[in-house]
């Protein structure tokens, strides 16, 4: 378990995510691929995070898909049902393509603090 972190028994969260204190991931949930979370966010139940970046009292709701390459600044809201596509890899399992390997240094989609969707 991680100090300060509320993970729920039915989420997944993969071993080599970084998730801040006092973040919530509900049941349903998945943190997956290396996916970092800053402190005080909220990921309800169903949400799918996947190898991006999320700030500081970042809100991620229920049933929200985000793939990989997604830097979310701080004190952002994603709303409920939101799928956020990726234009600039558009299929995560293109030949040459593996996001294990994404360093990031590079997002493909910025959405800037206090920003809502």
């Amino acid at each position: 378990m991680r100090d300060g972190v509320f993970i729920h028994p039915m989420a997944v969260v993969h071993d080599d995510c970084t998730i801040g204190k006092g973040t919530k991931v509900w049941q349903f949930a998945s943190i997956l691929r290396g996916a970092e979370l800053g402190e005080d966010c909220t990921v309800a139940s169903g949400a799918c995070f996947d190898g991006s970046r999320a700030g500081s009292r970042t809100i991620l709701s229920h049933n929200l898909a985000a793939g990989p390459g997604f830097w979310l600044g701080d004190d952002v809201f994603i709303g409920p049902n939101c799928c956020l596509g990726n234009d600039a890899w558009p299929r995560a399992r293109k030949d040459g393509f593996d996001v294990r390997a994404f360093d990031g240094t590079r997002w493909a989609i910025v959405i800037e603090h206090g920003a809502s969707v």
